[in-house]
């Protein structure tokens, strides 16, 4: 049989590159991470409570729709920007002072207050990894 160029190019052409594979896979991977965050979020938004998560610089990286309607606050008002940049007036309070302590220390709080936006006493959890505040709090009068 002879040499075909034409076939060993069709061949070639016909098969996809790992280029083309890895980014096949990448885009997979990708739209399983968007279906894992909707889940997640679903979860979050599902649980009845306000909710936000803070980054190491304090900046917003969540907040469940309980915590934007008792806020009275949009996802772009918060996601992003740091958390005395959205609540200027919290320095001193009770909360801020508990996120405070869980940096310094690197523990748990757990403590209530009134709420200054809503006025109800709150029961509130400052839960800390090493790169996220977690903040789950329910309204407890």
């Amino acid at each position: 049989m002879r040499w075909a160029p034409w076939r060993a190019i069709s061949a070639l052409l016909s098969r996809p590159t790992n280029a083309v594979r890895e980014k096949a896979e990448r885009g997979r991977a990708e739209q399983e991470l968007r279906k894992s965050e909707a889940r997640l979020r679903d979860v979050f938004d599902g649980m009845g409570e306000a909710f936000y998560a803070l980054d190491q610089g304090e900046c917003f990286l969540y907040a469940s729709r309980k915590a934007l309607e008792i806020w009275d606050k949009k996802p772009d008002d918060l996601i992003g920007r740091p958390f005395l940049s959205a609540f200027p007036d919290a320095v001193g309070t009770p909360d801020y002072e508990a996120h405070r302590r869980a940096r310094e220390t690197g523990t748990a709080q757990h403590f209530e207050s009134v709420s200054l936006l809503t006025g109800h006493w709150c029961e509130v959890d400052i839960y800390l990894d090493r790169r996220i505040c977690c903040v789950p709090g329910h309204r407890t009068a």
